[in-house]
C-alpha cells in the first residue's frame, strides 16, 4: 500500500498536530518545527502529484489534485509564517493559547477544503470552517458579540451550499464530482444559484460583506489568516461547482453583477479609509469580486492563481500594518485629461508588450481571457495616471516604474500560461463569455468614473455618490460594552469624552 495517502492526510492535520504537540512538550519551537514539516509534505505532494496524478486520502471524499496540492502549500506557509509572527507578538496575551488553537483549526479545515471531493463532503467542511473562522476572530472576549454574528451570516450562507448539495443528490441520487455534469433543467439552475450566492457570502460581496469590517476586532495575526486563506474559500467552493454554475446563465449573471459590484464597491471604500487595516479589508473585498468574476466567466486557472497570490500579499500586509508610520498625506494637483490619455497609451504599450513576450491568448476561454490585460491596463493606468508630467527630478524614478510595471506584466502573464497548463482544471465556460467580459469591463470602468469624483461626473452627483462611499467605509455602531463605559468616562472627563465620540462614530 502507498504511503502518500498518509502522507497527505498528516500534512491536512499538521497545523493542528503542531499545535497539540507544542502543548503537551511545552516548547514553542515544537510548533514551528512540525509546522515546517507539514510545509515540506506539502511540497512533495506537489512533486507526487505532477509526475503521478492524484492522491486519494478516503477513497473520492478527499484527493489531492493539482490544483488541491497547490493551495495547501500556500496555505501552510501562510499559517507557518503568521504563527512563527504572533508567538512574539502575542507573546504577553493572557489568551494567546486560544488564538493558537484557533488558528490551528481554521488552517487544518481550510486545507480540508482545499482537498474535499465529494459535494456533501465540501458542504460540511465548509461549515466547519465557518464555525473556525468564527472561533479565530472570537479568540479575545472582546470578539465573540462580532463572532457570533460572523457565523450566523457564514452559516446562512453554507446552509445555501448544503440545501444546492442536497437538490444534486435527490436529482442524481450521487454526491459525486461527476454529479455536476448530471443534473439538468430547473434543479440545476436553483443549486447554482444557491452556490453563486453561498460563494457571495463567503468572499464578503456587497450586499452580504458587512460581516468582514467587523472583524478588525480580531488581533493583526488573526485578520492575516482570516485574509489570506478563509475568505476564499468561496472561490475554492466556486471553482469545484464551476462546472454545474457555467450551464446556468441565471446564476452566472447573478454572480457576475454582485461581484462587479462587489469590486467597484471596495475599491472606492478603501480608498476612503485612513486605517491601514480598513482600508486592507476593503481591498479584500474588491480582489475577492474580481476573483469569483474570474471564476464566473470561465477563467479558473487565473482565479486559482489569483487566490494564492493575493493570500500571500494581503496575509503580509496586515502582518506589517502595526509598523506603519504616520505620516501626513502628500497633496498632488488633479490629474488632468492629457495626463489621463498619455498615461492609458503608455499602459496598453506595456500590456500589450508583455502580450506578446508570452504568447498570451487572448481569444482564450470563449474570448474571456481578454478580462486579465485589460484589467492590467486598468491597473498600470491607475498608478501612472498622477506620475505623468512631473518635475524632472521624478523622471528617473518614473521611468524605472515603468521598467518594473512592464516586467510585472509579463511575468504575471507567464505564470497564468504556465498554472493554465499545469492545473488541468476541467473546462467550465458560460454561453456568451465574451459578451459577459465586456459587460464587466464597461461596468468596472464606469463605476470606478462616477465614484472617483471624476470632472466627467455632475457635481450634484459626484457629491451624493461620494456621500454614499463615505457611508458604506463608516465604523460598525460601537458594542453596549462600549457605551457602557463611554457614559462612564463621561461623567469624570467630558470634554474628553466627547471628542472620543466624535472620533469613533465619524466616518474617516
Amino acid at each position: 500500500m502507498s504511503l502518500w495517502p498518509l502522507v497527505a492526510f498528516l500534512v491536512m492535520l499538521s497545523p493542528v498536530l503542531a499545535v497539540g504537540a507544542a502543548s503537551v512538550v511545552g516548547l514553542a519551537g515544537v510548533d514551528a518545527l512540525l509546522s515546517a514539516l507539514g510545509v515540506v509534505g506539502a511540497i512533495a505532494l506537489v512533486v507526487r502529484v505532477s509526475m503521478h496524478g492524484s492522491v486519494q486520502i478516503t477513497g473520492d471524499l478527499f484527493v489531492v489534485d493539482r490544483v488541491a496540492a497547490a493551495w495547501t502549500v500556500f496555505a501552510l506557509v501562510v499559517v507557518l509564517a503568521i504563527r512563527i509572527f504572533s508567538r512574539r507578538l502575542l507573546a504577553g496575551d493572557p489568551q494567546r493559547q486560544r488564538f493558537h488553537v484557533s488558528s490551528a483549526v481554521a488552517a487544518t479545515t481550510g486545507a480540508a477544503l482545499f482537498c474535499a471531493s465529494n459535494l456533501a463532503v465540501i458542504a460540511g467542511i465548509a461549515m466547519a470552517t465557518s464555525i473556525a473562522s468564527a472561533a479565530l476572530v472570537g479568540c479575545r472576549r472582546d470578539g465573540v458579540p462580532v463572532a457570533r454574528r460572523m457565523a450566523m451570516v457564514l452559516l446562512g450562507g453554507d446552509a445555501l451550499l448544503a440545501t444546492a448539495v442536497l437538490i444534486i443528490a435527490l436529482d442524481t441520487s450521487i454526491t459525486g464530482s461527476r454529479a455536476l455534469g448530471q443534473i439538468t433543467g430547473a434543479p440545476a439552475n436553483i443549486a447554482a444559484t444557491l452556490v453563486v450566492v453561498a460563494a457571495l457570502v463567503r468572499c464578503a460581496q456587497v450586499p452580504f460583506h458587512a460581516w468582514l469590517p467587523r472583524t478588525l476586532v480580531a488581533p493583526t495575526p488573526a485578520s492575516a489568516l482570516l485574509h489570506a486563506g478563509l475568505v476564499n474559500a468561496g472561490g475554492v467552493i466556486l471553482i469545484r461547482f464551476a462546472p454545474l454554475v457555467a450551464r446556468s446563465l441565471s446564476a452566472t449573471i447573478l454572480g457576475i453583477s454582485l461581484a462587479t459590484l462587489g469590486m467597484v464597491v471596495g475599491a472606492a471604500v478603501m480608498q476612503t479609509r485612513s486605517e491601514v487595516k480598513s482600508g486592507l479589508v476593503w481591498s479584500t473585498t474588491a480582489q475577492m469580486g474580481f476573483m469569483l468574476v474570474q471564476i464566473l466567466v470561465g477563467i479558473g486557472p487565473a482565479a486559482a492563481m489569483h487566490l494564492i497570490a493575493h493570500g500571500a500579499y494581503k496575509s503580509n500586509l496586515f502582518l506589517l500594518s502595526g509598523s506603519t508610520i504616520e505620516h501626513d498625506a502628500e497633496t498632488h494637483p488633479p490629474i488632468t485629461m492629457v495626463q489621463h490619455v498619455a498615461a492609458l497609451v503608455l499602459a496598453v504599450v506595456m500590456v500589450g508588450a508583455a502580450v506578446a513576450s508570452t504568447g498570451y491568448h487572448l481569444s482564450g476561454f470563449g474570448g474571456a481571457a481578454a478580462l486579465i490585460p485589460v484589467f492590467a491596463v486598468l491597473t498600470v493606468h491607475a498608478v501612472l495616471a498622477g506620475r505623468i508630467g512631473l518635475p524632472r527630478r521624478a523622471a528617473r524614478s518614473t521611468i524605472a516604474l515603468v521598467v518594473g510595471l512592464t516586467v510585472a506584466a509579463t511575468v504575471y502573464l507567464a505564470l497564468i500560461n504556465g498554472f493554465e497548463s499545469w492545473l488541468r482544471l476541467p473546462e467550465a465556460i458560460p454561453s456568451g463569455a465574451r459578451i459577459l467580459t465586456i459587460l464587466v469591463v464597461v461596468a468596472s470602468i464606469l463605476g470606478s468614473v462616477l465614484t472617483s469624483g471624476s470632472r466627467l461626473v455632475p457635481d450634484q452627483l459626484a457629491i451624493a455618490i461620494r456621500a454614499r462611499v463615505l457611508a458604506a467605509g463608516r465604523r460598525p455602531a460601537m458594542q453596549a460594552a462600549t457605551l457602557v463605559s463611554t457614559k462612564v468616562a463621561a461623567s469624570a472627563h467630558p470634554q474628553l469624552c466627547d471628542h472620543a465620540v466624535a472620533v469613533r462614530s465619524g466616518a474617516s
